[in-house]
């Protein structure tokens, strides 16, 4: 019985965090929005591997694996801390949408010196450890196979804009900054 409890409250937590970060998002700029419905069906995806993992942990019985629970709640934990990161790093520049204006500048330290889009990469891990946390296979498919799609998507849209406004600042630090991860040469 402790098992339910504990999901129930570490989603709890989850909820609450992603609440906290829609209602800080800066809605007052009078920045040019590309591409909105993206992060409308990232956000649909992001509710139903939410709500999804809750109802298939209390639909499908099965034996709870203990070591891919832990790993979720390390994915969950890790990608938390790289938005956290990535959203101090952007500092006035950060939304969830993909939106340029005068005042956008092109950001390249702390996060960003080591990662083109840490955020986004930090919404993977916590997609991906959520349905881990409970074992919910099928979830954990959907946020496979729907969710990281559109994540990767958004990122070559927010690529092409930054193109576009940044030019050859943004295709130099295109050479010397890794997309998601550092693949060895």
């Amino acid at each position: 019985m402790r098992a339910p409890l504990l999901f129930l409250f570490f989603m709890a937590i989850l909820g609450l965090r992603q609440i906290t970060f829609l209602w800080l998002t800066n809605r007052n700029r009078k920045n040019k929005i590309f591409k909105k419905w993206i992060v409308y069906f990232i956000g649909i995806s992001y509710l139903i591997i939410f709500l999804g993992t809750i109802g298939e942990f209390f639909l499908i019985r099965r034996n709870i694996n203990f070591a891919v629970s832990f790993l979720g709640i390390f994915f969950c934990l890790l990608g938390i801390a790289l938005q956290i990161w990535a959203f101090k790093s952007l500092g006035n520049n950060w939304s969830f949408y993909i939106e340029v204006g005068e005042e956008t500048t092109l950001v390249t330290d702390e996060a960003y010196r080591y990662l083109r889009h840490p955020a986004s990469l930090g919404f993977i891990f916590e997609g991906i450890g959520i349905p881990l946390v409970a074992n919910t296979f099928f979830i954990l498919i959907f946020s496979i196979l729907v969710y990281l799609p559109l994540i990767l998507w958004r990122i070559y849209i927010e690529e092409k804009v930054l193109i576009e406004r940044f030019g050859k600042n943004y295709l130099e630090y295109k050479k010397t900054t890794p997309f998601l991860i550092k693949l060895r040469k």
